[in-house]
């Protein structure tokens, strides 16, 4: 929790991800999207946001790769361009 008291929900930090996804790819001449989130996270990502992922793959022209990396903390990932 980062010291704050509170842990976000993994559907908060999806919105986070699916926000850091726009950024990137918004300035990135890269094909490719790459997201290391928590198993959890990872897990809702190509679930129940899979079709927003679709959406901002269609949208950027850009494939989006989610790798589940149980190191992570549930509130830390990385978004780069690849």
């Amino acid at each position: 929790c980062g010291g704050i008291g509170r842990i976000k929900s993994r559907t908060t930090v999806c919105y986070e991800i699916q926000r850091e996804i726009r950024r990137v790819a918004e300035f990135s001449a890269e094909k490719e999207i790459l997201v290391r989130a928590h198993p959890s996270v990872a897990s809702m990502l190509q679930t129940k946001s899979k079709d927003i992922i679709i959406e901002l793959e269609k949208m950027f022209n850009k494939r989006v790769l989610i790798n589940a990396d149980p190191t992570l903390h549930p509130e830390r990932f990385d978004v780069v361009a690849v």
